[in-house]
């Protein structure tokens, strides 16, 4: 078991955040992917944080009470529409982007040796999959087995760092047919997550 050490400092997790997504990058990328075309009130920067860190609070959230959140973070009134029309494959696109680079950047960082009681196996390979609940305008293109509209993220990865997949999926989707099983399992362990 890891050891949690007893003084974290409440801020160093707040700078590897704004290092791995630094705001000149997020607006390049923004730019990139198409999903800002022009300045405007919306600065992807404050609407990349609050879609990703106001969604961890609280039981249910709207999309009413994260347009609250993003007007108070950056000090803007919005109508609505400009806010909920954001919402769009563009923002996918754009959120698809971060996700890899984040991911890209945490494998660059892992130096993980598996030990000496598993040394005649290659890797441990962990795969786990995420459902997380949509609006339910989104039904048509992310079906759910629960909810109307739900998205499931399934990610496979070595504990030595490298990411092996990664994946979106309808909720609907069975998890068998979200990993596929092939020549690259041979000499690793496999260990999937499930939670019900």
């Amino acid at each position: 078991m890891a050891i949690i050490p007893g003084k974290i400092n409440p801020y160093e997790i707040e700078n590897v955040l704004n290092k791995m997504f630094s705001p000149d990058w997020l607006r390049e990328t923004a730019a990139r992917v198409g999903y800002v075309q022009r300045n405007r009130k919306i600065d992807p920067v404050t609407f990349f944080w609050v879609v990703v860190l106001g969604f961890g609070v609280g039981v249910q959230r709207t999309l009413a009470s994260l347009r609250r959140a993003f007007e108070t973070a950056s000090a803007e009134t919005l109508v609505p529409s400009s806010f909920y029309d954001r919402f769009n494959n563009r923002l996918i696109a754009f959120l698809k982007e971060c996700l890899a680079h984040g991911i890209a950047d945490l494998a660059s960082h892992v130096s993980l040796t598996l030990s000496d009681k598993l040394k005649g196996f290659k890797d441990l390979i962990v795969a786990d999959g995420t459902v997380i609940r949509l609006h339910d305008k989104l039904a048509e293109q992310f079906p759910g087995a629960r909810g109307k509209a739900e998205l499931k993220i399934h990610a496979a990865t070595e504990i030595t760092g490298n990411t092996k997949s990664i994946a979106i999926y309808s909720g609907k989707t069975a998890d068998i047919k979200t990993m596929r099983i092939g020549p690259w399992v041979k000499d690793n362990i496999l260990l999937f997550v499930s939670v019900k």
